[in-house]
């Protein structure tokens, strides 16, 4: 191999006369990387190999590395295909970015893949426009927060960091398929789904004019308390009330008004106002990303 890359945290090296890449020691509680110690590049005779890419939800966040989406599909691919099993290398870490996500990409063809699996998606909407954000926003990105709260309030806000973070997305996955269309290396790109019933983001509603927010929270407290009561006709028109107010930009009305249909027995709608829910959770208009909120 001429002039060796490090893949990822595997740093190049050689072990007895062969090139290898070797992984930094593990830490005694995980360090957001898989835990396989050694990467060796394939030689003629090895099996089919599949390199894994992704973000926390891919690395198997907090049950790494006793669990991982690589391991199970490992095993699986073990009871598949028991005589001839392809390897799977697992590169997913947690807070992948785009960039260095395409870098890990083209690196790992050090190690001849025969297919590429990037689990991913997650971080984009929170990792991909930082300059677009309520936290580390630079001077440009304050200017551009600025012009697009004149010209259209928080909806334009959203629409500005949206159609910057799909622009990024699409050139990383060109680059992407273009370095594996090179290597005649087939692309599976998987979509991480959400836990619609019970993961929430109860975000306060950024602004309202005059009373809006003051109106906003006692509905919220409406709606909590009919919930609690399993009164959920209530807590639907307290919802709906919620949305008229804050026209959707936080997503705390959508996650109250999917209780209250689930609550009702409308398993579709529930489905709707918590796929709302998730989308419209913008990252610049989160107010308390860390710990979410509305109560």
């Amino acid at each position: 191999m001429t002039n060796p890359e490090p893949i990822s945290i595997w740093q190049p090296g050689v072990v007895d006369g062969r090139a290898v890449f070797q992984r930094p020691g593990l830490h005694p509680f995980g360090d957001h990387y898989a835990d396989r110690l050694q990467l060796n590049p394939k030689r003629p005779g090895d099996p089919a190999r599949i390199c894994f890419f992704g973000e926390s939800a891919a690395a198997g966040y907090l049950l790494a590395p006793h669990v991982t989406p690589a391991k199970a599909l490992q095993a699986h691919l073990r009871h598949l295909l028991p005589e001839d099993t392809p390897d799977v290398i697992d590169l997913a870490r947690t807070n992948e970015r785009l960039a260095s996500l395409v870098e890990t990409v083209k690196r790992s063809f050090q190690l001849s893949p025969d297919l590429l699996i990037i689990y991913a998606g997650n971080n984009w909407n929170l990792l991909e426009t930082p300059e677009l954000s309520p936290y580390f926003p630079s001077e440009r990105g304050k200017q551009q927060m600025a012009e697009a709260l004149l010209a259209g309030g928080l909806d334009a806000l959203a629409e500005l960091a949206l159609r910057e973070r799909l622009a990024r997305a699409w050139r990383a996955l060109s680059e992407i398929a273009a370095v594996a269309r090179a290597n005649s290396t087939p692309v599976v790109l998987v979509v991480p789904e959400v836990n619609l019933a019970d993961w929430e983001t109860l975000q306060p509603a950024p602004w309202l004019p005059g009373d809006g927010l003051e109106r906003w929270y006692a509905l919220l407290e409406d709606a909590q308390r009919s919930l609690h009561g399993g009164h959920y006709a209530a807590a639907s028109g307290a919802a709906l009330a919620m949305l008229d107010l804050d026209d959707g930009v936080s997503p705390t009305p959508y996650r109250l008004l999917a209780q209250a249909r689930a609550g009702q027995g409308d398993w579709p709608a529930a489905r709707a106002a918590a796929e709302a829910e998730v989308v419209s959770g913008h990252y610049p208009t989160m107010c308390f990303l860390g710990a979410p909120q509305a109560s």
